[in-house]
């Protein structure tokens, strides 16, 4: 377990520094800049700022000294909050991102493992193909539809909640809606899929045969290894609430880290796009190790694949 986790630590540089990298160029290389937009300022004015946040630099020049800083864990001033710090900015937003993400999740596990124990245990009957209907449709349904969907009908005409905001807890249901019945989809087609393949397996029929109870035979037998492939789809599932928060953010006001990325794209902030870029790709690499982990622990064979 030592040598996998070693070796998995070690998989994540490369990747970051590649990640840092590609987002680095990429956001620089765009037209425009983080001052472009601003109106009847003066080329000498310009010229300062540009000189002082050390955008007058060729970029080679640039690329070094900003990777200098994010070795020491410094993402840099934010050009649109010359107060603030991209450091300080995810530390005040992220909580609120990771809250909302935390009931997506909760949402989509809450829904989605139980209707797709429902759907595996009760095949190819109307308590299977309805709930998988639902979450064909589910997958296919983007959140910038959903969420204006679940607004109209349960804020705006019939009034249960309001459509917008963070204050009390009922601000919570539709985002949560919102961000989790995709995964839920995912989570309920993997968890089918997952239990058929088990259920049919020999010592699954062995246990019939012996008079087992099928409660006991889900629960001791089925379980275990049936939900294997919902493990390993949390890592992406996580990944999928993370960024979809982004568009969930925006369209319910939400004060989240998502909204400060958005709003960095369309003004130019490079430090604010790239600090959130890899502050996101970080705890995305640590819960796929985590769950890696996981699975390991379950099944020992896979740290040898």
């Amino acid at each position: 377990m030592i040598k996998f986790l070693v070796r998995r630590f070690l998989e994540i540089i490369p990747v970051l520094f590649i990640v840092a990298t590609l987002s680095f160029f990429m956001v620089r290389l765009a037209p425009g800049g983080p001052f472009s937009k601003e109106r009847a300022i003066p080329k000498a004015v310009l010229a300062n700022i540009e000189r002082h946040y050390g955008l007058d630099q060729p970029l080679p020049v640039q690329y070094v000294r900003y990777m200098g800083h994010l070795l020491r864990g410094d993402l840099g001033p934010s050009y649109k909050y010359p107060t603030r710090t991209v450091n300080e900015l995810i530390a005040q937003a992220f909580p609120v991102s990771a809250e909302l993400g935390l009931w997506g999740l909760g949402v989509a596990l809450l829904f989605g493992i139980p209707v797709g124990l429902v759907s595996a245990l009760r095949v190819n009957t109307p308590a299977d193909y309805i709930p998988m209907s639902f979450a064909l449709f589910g997958m296919c349904l983007p959140s910038f539809v959903l969420g204006p969907m679940l607004i109209f009908v349960f804020a705006m005409t019939l009034g249960w909640v309001d459509s917008s905001g963070w204050y009390n807890w009922t601000d919570r249901i539709l985002p949560a809606l919102t961000l989790g019945i995709g995964g839920a989809a995912g989570l309920a087609r993997m968890t089918r899929s997952g239990m058929l393949e088990i259920l049919s397996q020999d010592y699954i029929r062995t246990a019939r045969a012996k008079g087992v109870p099928e409660y006991l035979i889900v629960l001791r037998h089925a379980l275990r290894s049936g939900l294997t492939p919902v493990l390993s789809m949390m890592g992406p599932l996580l990944a999928d609430v993370l960024t979809g928060s982004f568009v969930v953010e925006l369209i319910f006001q939400i004060p989240g880290l998502g909204r400060f990325f958005v709003n960095a794209a369309f003004n130019r902030d490079y430090t604010m796009v790239l600090g959130s870029v890899l502050f996101y790709a970080v705890l995305l690499l640590i819960f796929n190790l985590i769950f890696d982990v996981i699975l390991v622990a379950i099944n020992p064979r896979l740290k040898y694949e």
